[in-house]
């Protein structure tokens, strides 16, 4: 059937575009500068995920095997980018004191 506007609808679509949309964005940007750069984006990179397991569990929607696919190695990626660049910042902590002594 055809989709009506009642000013009810049009109400709530603006509150959830304006308020929760808004502040969630607000909120989201405004504490991203305070953070490092692998931090901020290992939080970009979970976000997808996040919202594919809100949705499976929140609005019963299916878990499919491609977003299972999807989430694993969305994770994997995540796990091996932190445990690389962990690495690299102890090495180069190591190299550093090294060279002041």
């Amino acid at each position: 059937g055809a989709v009506s506007f009642t000013s009810f609808a049009v109400i709530c679509l603006a509150i959830a575009g304006v308020v929760h949309t808004g502040v969630a964005y607000a909120l989201y940007f405004g504490s991203i500068g305070r953070l490092g750069a692998q931090t901020a984006a290992l939080c970009s990179y979970i976000d997808p995920v996040v919202a594919i397991v809100l949705a499976a569990v929140l609005f019963e929607e299916p878990f499919t095997p491609a977003g299972a696919i999807g989430t694993a190695l969305v994770i994997g990626a995540a796990l091996v980018g932190e445990l690389h660049f962990s690495r690299k910042r102890k090495t180069v902590e190591c190299a550093s004191k090294e060279e002041t002594k």
